[in-house]
């Protein structure tokens, strides 16, 4: 028959197991997706037990993407574990140069939105090329922009276009790490 509505990919696989010899599961859903879908069914997911984890840092200090006050006495990390193939898909530099901060702000949207996750690779501490973005500071402000240099000017970029580049003076810019991966949830 025909229906109006549609039926969740979950309600198929109940009807695909329930009623296996329907003639019209030929043009639905592959046993491969079914297989793959019960493997994760009614269980926690746990990683392999020889899977390596690295300790990254977390840090409870949020980067504006405008810019946002780092007090010098917040020194809250919480260390969190990652799955090393994870992480590696992002960079190589040992976990102790990693860390984990969140954006806040719309100056670098659409590129890095409100709230996403950004792992930030320490050990990249020197701007080499143009339009990486960077976790900084500037005038004890943290910050999370593009950079370019150009001239002997460096300026500090946004993807935002309503939000204004600006330039700073080198000596004024301390730069954290470059951003290697933004996270966010859907």
């Amino acid at each position: 028959g025909q229906a109006e509505t549609r039926l969740s990919q979950r309600t198929l696989e109940k009807l695909r197991e329930a009623f296996p010899d329907f003639p019209g599961w030929t043009k639905g859903l592959r046993d491969s997706q079914i297989a793959f879908n019960h493997q994760f069914e009614d269980r926690g997911f746990e990683p392999p037990a020889n899977t390596e984890m690295l300790q990254i840092p977390f840090l409870e200090l949020a980067f504006g993407m405008g810019g946002s006050f780092l007090d010098a006495d917040n020194d809250a990390v919480v260390m969190e574990s990652f799955p090393a193939a994870f992480v590696r898909k992002f960079t190589r530099a040992p976990a102790s140069q990693l860390a984990f901060a969140s954006g806040i702000g719309d100056s670098m949207e659409p590129t890095i939105a409100d709230r996403d996750l950004l792992l930030i690779d320490r050990s990249l501490d020197a701007i080499r090329m143009n339009d990486q973005i960077w976790a900084l500071v500037t005038g004890g402000i943290g910050m999370v922009k593009r950079v370019r240099v150009e001239g002997g000017n460096t300026w500090l970029l946004s993807d935002n276009q309503s939000v204004p580049d600006y330039r700073v003076a080198e000596d004024e810019l301390t730069v954290i790490g470059r951003v290697v991966a933004i996270t966010r949830r859907l």
